[in-house]
């Protein structure tokens, strides 16, 4: 029965998904060049809002754990595993209120609608990962404007996405970067839960009925723990919360 639906249902998803990108590629335009940040920043927060609830359309439950462990009215480091391109629009929406950019690969800033807009204008960095040791000299130097801008910041660190939703070894020198140069701001391991399922067996059709489940665990402060030792901290804790929830989702 799954089988029967599944096809007219990701039709509808991905007719849905590429209006929302269209729509508010027009909206982020207008409201960067008309308006200013603030109203381009409030027009990517409800881009990823519908963006993040397009899986109901596949009868996806979406739930959402931990969000009072968020720090309050300030910079933080978001540390997430990376399943697909789902991950992102829960965290843009559920940490709205600290203006989260991210560390992408710079070839996302081309011909994506909405996406490489909102990349190249909404304060996230760039990087060529073929350029290693340019790319941490980055990362430092973006650290150091995180608390002055009021803005926070979120890595994957696996580098690439786990199509089958095992957590990869961490490319610990980006993360390492960031919690050295970014002046004490604390780092907040996210936990994306189910999301690789709904890809599991390609792009179309997708899975149907996936839950889906987002995780905030609590902070990890560096004045307690040195930058290697927050880097594997991370990732034990993600794959801890990745373990006990594998069953439910």
């Amino acid at each position: 029965m799954k089988q029967l639906i599944a096809v007219p249902l990701t039709l509808i998803f991905y007719l849905c998904f590429a209006f929302i990108l269209l729509f508010f590629h027009l909206v982020q335009v207008i409201s960067y060049y008309l308006l200013g940040y603030h109203s381009h920043k409030i027009s990517v927060d409800w881009l990823n809002f519908f963006m993040m609830n397009t899986p109901r359309i596949l009868g996806s439950k979406i739930d959402v754990k931990g969000i009072d462990n968020l720090p309050k009215e300030q910079s933080i480091i978001i540390v997430s595993n990376h399943q697909s391109m789902m991950d992102i629009p829960p965290i843009i929406w559920l940490l709205r209120k600290h203006h989260v950019k991210f560390i992408a690969k710079k070839e996302l800033s081309n011909w994506v609608p909405s996406i490489s807009f909102n990349l190249k204008k909404g304060g996230s960095l760039l990087i060529d990962r073929k350029k290693g040791t340019e790319t941490v000299r980055q990362i430092a130097d973006y650290a150091q404007k995180l608390k002055e801008k009021g803005h926070s910041v979120c890595i994957f660190p696996e580098g690439t996405r786990s199509r089958n939703g095992n957590l990869k070894e961490f490319k610990a020198g980006g993360l390492q970067s960031l919690v050295t140069n970014s002046g004490g701001i604390p780092v907040v391991p996210f936990v994306v839960h189910g999301n690789y399922k709904m890809f599991y067996k390609g792009l179309f059709p997708l899975q149907v009925t996936q839950p889906l489940l987002y995780e905030i665990l609590p902070p990890i402060l560096e004045k307690e723990q040195d930058a290697k030792t927050i880097t594997e901290t991370c990732r034990n804790q993600i794959s801890t919360a990745m373990q006990q929830n594998e069953a439910t989702c």
